[in-house]
């Protein structure tokens, strides 16, 4: 038996942050489906499981049911089965497609929250149990784990399917544990949510397919469904197939070394040409952009000219296959941030707040900070994405990067002053 996980195909949304050059249908996650469904009727697949956040929101309703209908009409002249569970973005909207869908081609698990199983049998005579549970409302505070009393059959083996949080025991997306899934009986465990995938191995594997198109910045590396085989009621490992149009990295330049502005130019330059070089030689076929974010560190002498050169080489970059999204400078000038910081001055106090982000000693004050902060970033990124469903909230981790950054640019604003 061979199956195609995926999930978070989020119907209605498109990448976000790429050139308008970039045709829009190669954006689009109703694109990516059809992907998903060429490539199970190319892989002769028995199933595709999809991990919940199918539809983006209540309003992409028609949106949604297009795709995914015509999808779901595609796998079954193959004889492909489709077997789902509903995330947090489409706890109300999912049931209403499956609705509009035969149950003979598409399975909606775990509806109002309770665990439900099915049995998939071949004619080959493999056979897999399905165990899934579906998000009852927006946002579910208790562990779905709490309430998973499936029992396991020794004759079958079992793939667990659950939209849900592993990372946070406290999310307001149905927290999930990974020690408890490892041990609850399923041979392997589908997930939902998180949309940078990630392959958790051990006695039974963890797998969160990731969003199979990639729609921002925070969601690097390559994404697409994974392929599983079932054998002689073994699961292999799943293998990932990328097959998102648009890819987003990260990279960083050390800048120490450089002491002159036209060295500073060539190094940002040939970075980002190393770059596109690599993406070349590991591209997939359907790889049509990819969208860079540089990371400048590092104390140099020529810091004050860095935003300066950075932009302007951004803004000259011509180049059809990758853009330059962002560029965040932590570099400071040659200077030793403790000798500053056991001053009293206004490069003092930014020094001695730097030293207490880089080396995680923070103050109530700082703290206070952070708080405050990523309060207003929020804020700033709802008002900027009104109308997007995805969540927009700041992290501790965002606010940190942001203020270090801030404050290394203002060190370097004071420093340069002080100078003249």
């Amino acid at each position: 038996m061979r199956l195609i996980l995926t999930g978070d195909l989020h119907l209605g949304r498109s990448s976000s942050r790429i050139p308008d050059t970039v045709g829009k249908e190669n954006l689009r996650a109703g694109s990516a489906w059809n992907r998903i469904v060429d490539l199970a009727i190319k892989q002769d697949a028995d199933i595709v499981c999809l991990s919940g956040d199918i539809a983006d929101q209540t309003n992409k309703f028609w949106e949604a049911i297009g795709p995914l209908k015509f999808g779901i009409q595609r796998l079954t002249e193959y004889g492909i089965r489709t077997v789902a569970v509903a995330g947090n973005h489409d706890f109300d909207v999912l049931p209403e497609l499956a609705d509009q869908l035969p149950s003979d081609h598409f399975t909606l698990l775990g509806r109002e929250g309770r665990w439900e199983r099915t049995t998939i049998e071949l004619k080959n005579g493999e056979a897999l149990n399905i165990d899934g549970w579906s998000f009852p409302s927006a946002k579910v505070s208790v562990s779905p784990l709490n309430s998973y009393d499936l029992e396991s059959d020794p004759h079958v083996p079992t793939l667990g399917m659950v939209h849900g949080d592993l990372f946070k025991s406290n999310s307001p997306y149905a927290p999930l544990q990974l020690n408890r899934l490892q041990s609850s009986g399923p041979t392997g465990w589908l997930l939902g949510h998180i949309h940078a995938p990630e392959l958790i191995s051990g006695e039974s594997w963890v797998l969160y397919p990731g969003s199979p198109q990639a729609f921002d910045p925070g969601e690097r590396g390559p994404h697409g469904p994974w392929v599983v085989d079932l054998k002689n009621g073994s699961f292999s490992l799943p293998v990932q197939h990328p097959i998102s149009t648009v890819r987003y990295l990260q990279s960083s330049i050390d800048l120490s070394s450089v002491n002159d502005r036209s060295e500073l130019h060539s190094t940002i330059l040939q970075k980002i040409l190393a770059e596109e070089e690599d993406i070349h030689l590991k591209a997939d076929p359907f790889l049509v952009h990819t969208s860079l974010r540089l990371k400048l560190h590092g104390h140099t002498s020529v810091s004050r000219f860095v935003n300066e050169t950075a932009r302007q080489l951004v803004a000259d970059l011509d180049l059809p296959s990758i853009t330059v999204d962002k560029i965040v400078n932590l570099t400071l000038p040659a200077i030793s941030l403790e000798e500053y910081a056991g001053t009293d001055s206004a490069a003092g106090a930014v020094a001695k707040l730097l030293l207490q982000l880089e080396n995680n000693d923070i103050s109530e004050p700082v703290s206070e900070l952070i708080r405050s902060t990523t309060e207003k970033l929020s804020r700033q990124n709802r008002s900027e994405n009104y109308g997007v469903s995805v969540a927009q909230e700041a992290s501790d981790e965002m606010t940190i990067e942001y203020l270090i950054s801030s404050g290394k640019a203002l060190l370097t604003q004071l420093v340069s002053q002080t100078n003249e």
